[in-house]
């Protein structure tokens, strides 16, 4: 089923995968300010009765002085050097579950959980040996009241035009996160014969792999594709029939 809405499927990509770009640096090593973009997402979802989603995914990044935008996120640099940046954040969250979207009849009968904006902050290390990335942020719609830490290292391989970047990484997300995006209540539960449900934190790690091919100084292709193993706080709701999800990326973007 073609969706229109975004998922948290694809939250991955877009913030893991075009930060790269707003990075992306000509042959004299000066640093693009704008990058305009347009992508693909085919993405697999946790819930139940959800089928694989097809997202066409815009994108738009600047960056001038302290200031950032990359993809869904912005923010102001507090501090940069060679090696150490660290950055305050303001993201949307593009986590959702909307009931008249799934094909189970059980699954229609729960409230919809709505997406929000998270504020945080975030720290990356960056060394001959790769790339380390921290951030922590919450929710501050009030929709969870949640809290989601990140950590992940990678390493870029280049060949050329081609850039290569594997990746691992994880991410913990508080309780009240769980609860919310997949907790089920007691009057949910007598509604839609689900049983009840309540989950505490949880630690997801993931695997990710990103192609950066140059096609000119400007333009570029990206391939992004990310598998993420489900922590059993999630994977225990009854609204979860999946231990993991999986994404796939294709963008090609340009650069002035």
């Amino acid at each position: 089923m073609m969706k229109t809405k975004n998922i948290a499927v694809f939250l991955a990509f877009i913030l893991f995968i075009f930060p790269l770009v707003s990075r992306a640096e000509n042959n004299e090593g000066e640093k693009r300010n704008v990058t305009l973009g347009l992508g693909v997402g085919v993405g697999m979802s946790e819930y139940r009765g959800y089928d694989p989603t097809i997202l066409p995914l815009p994108f738009f990044s600047y960056t001038g002085g302290r200031f950032f935008i990359r993809g869904l996120t912005g923010g102001v640099s507090l501090y940069k050097d060679t090696h150490h940046a660290f950055s305050l954040d303001l993201s949307y969250l593009p986590q959702e579950f909307e009931a008249s979207d799934s094909d189970d009849s059980a699954m229609r009968r729960l409230d919809d959980r709505d997406s929000s904006m998270l504020a945080g902050a975030s720290y990356a290390l960056t060394t001959a040996y790769g790339l380390a990335r921290l951030s922590v942020a919450t929710d501050i719609l009030g929709k969870s009241n949640g809290i989601i830490a990140d950590a992940s290292y990678s390493y870029p391989f280049q060949l050329n035009t081609l850039k290569i970047t594997p990746a691992v990484g994880g991410t913990w997300t508080s309780g009240d996160y769980n609860s919310y995006y997949y907790g089920i209540s007691l009057n949910e539960s007598r509604q839609s014969g689900l049983r009840p449900y309540d989950a505490d934190s949880g630690f997801s790690p993931y695997v990710a792999l990103n192609i950066l091919f140059g096609i000119t100084d400007r333009v570029n292709l990206m391939l992004h594709s990310r598998v993420t193993y489900l922590s059993g706080e999630i994977t225990d709701s009854p609204m979860v029939d999946q231990d993991y999800k999986y994404s796939f990326g294709l963008a090609v973007t340009y650069s002035f």
